[in-house]
């Protein structure tokens, strides 16, 4: 939609709004929203399963005929040769089973080799010309250089579970498993599954959804920041839903406004001067903060494939940070967890005197409970590489080609 004539992001009225051919346009569309220009389009972060969903990524969503869309894939035989078509919008990768290959030695172009599981013992690596296939290791076998500096790769067993690791070392922990301390008191580094929520932990990487930014160890425990639901135990406020930790040591409503005269004098929330405090040098109460559902905003989005830590970005807020768009599937598909931002909101300030018309279309006003659920990150839990080692390989040949 063109919204002004502009020279730089900083003339359009919104932070949701990207200076484009000097026209401001809605910036935060999501596969398969409509749009005009290619940078309306949101990039997915989700995490990649095979070389072909890593193409398509690697090269990003589009908008193709008036549709953010990633570019189509057709998949080829083995012996087909594959590459990308820019100009078609196509990419020419390979079946299951197989991958992109370019033939170093005798010069042909990229083609479609199969992929081979060898057994431990085995050479592993990359394709030869006079041997037509990529070599990968089996399930609990890693690939690792025989010697140091021998340019000898071999197939060699991975650490089990429970088994001593160390995260700068060379040795790979087996699928699906992290190398990290247990407790701690514990020094010691080994081979564990991933923590989820509630599960012990030493520091925010050890958790499961640790890249969103929201979940943390604390109290040496994975949580959900502000998560806690209401009644449940805690230590400091940013545990809380209702963003407030009361001296029982409980997630509580946080009832009384306290009265400042900045938002410095505020121990929660900011000074808002449209309720006026009644005693001397008082100018105004202060809100009750709403990072509850302003958390679940950002673990919608982040369970959609959004980059959610990116500083730079504005996915929600009052005034000139407000988002609404209808017609993104960010706030459509997110919508029960920014109509419980917004009510929320709306309700603080008017608790302080400043009246809100709630008029932001779409948005359910009566969506705020402070005994609500919290919504969680669900996606891209391992934060190991190990279960996708030899996919990294193939990227990493891929790569090469395009050099």
């Amino acid at each position: 939609m063109n919204v002004t004539t502009c020279y730089g992001n900083y003339n359009c009225l919104f932070p949701s709004l990207n200076c484009f051919n000097q026209k401001c346009y809605q910036a935060y569309r999501y596969l398969g929203d409509s749009c005009e220009i290619d940078g309306q389009c949101l990039q997915d972060t989700t995490t990649y399963t095979t070389l072909n969903d890593f193409l398509a990524n690697f090269i990003g969503v589009k908008c193709i005929q008036n549709k953010c869309s990633k570019f189509k894939i057709e998949k080829r035989n083995n012996g087909d040769s594959c590459y990308v078509d820019n100009n078609a919008k196509i990419i020419y990768g390979c079946k299951e089973g197989s991958t992109c290959y370019k033939y170093v030695t005798s010069g042909q172009p990229s083609k479609c080799v199969p992929i081979v599981r060898v057994g431990k013992g085995a050479v592993c690596g990359n394709a030869e010309s006079d041997a037509p296939q990529f070599t990968l290791c089996g399930n609990g076998l890693q690939c690792k250089e025989t010697s140091k500096g021998s340019g000898q790769w071999t197939c060699m067993d991975r650490i089990p579970r429970g088994g001593v690791c160390s995260t700068t070392g060379t040795d790979l922990c087996d699928n699906d498993l992290v190398c990290r301390q247990t407790s701690q008191s514990d020094p010691t580094f080994t081979c564990q599954n991933v923590p989820s929520y509630g599960d012990s932990c030493v520091i925010d990487s050890d958790c499961a959804f640790s890249k969103s930014n929201i979940v943390k160890c604390i109290n040496y425990k994975c949580q959900r920041i502000y998560g806690t639901p209401l009644g449940g135990s805690c230590k400091q406020n940013d545990e809380c839903y209702t963003s407030y930790c009361s001296t029982s040591k409980r997630c509580e409503e946080k009832l009384d406004d306290d009265i400042c005269g900045n938002s410095d004098g505020c121990k929660l929330g900011a000074c808002s001067c449209g309720g006026k405090g009644t005693l001397p040098y008082t100018f105004g109460k202060c809100t009750t903060p709403c990072d509850g559902p302003a958390t679940d905003i950002r673990a919608c989005l982040y369970n959609m494939g959004i980059d959610v830590t990116s500083g730079t970005r504005v996915y929600h807020g009052l005034d000139k940070n407000q988002f609404a768009d209808q017609a993104s599937s960010l706030f459509t598909k997110c919508k029960v967890a920014y109509s419980r931002y917004y009510s929320c909101m709306k309700k603080s300030l008017e608790k302080t005197g400043i009246s809100s018309s709630g008029d932001l279309a779409g948005v359910d006003w009566q969506a705020y409970s402070a005994s609500a659920l919290p919504i969680l990150p669900e996606r891209s839990a391992a934060s190991s590489l190990n279960s996708v080692i030899g996919l990294l390989v193939l990227i990493f040949v891929f790569l090469i080609n395009l050099l």
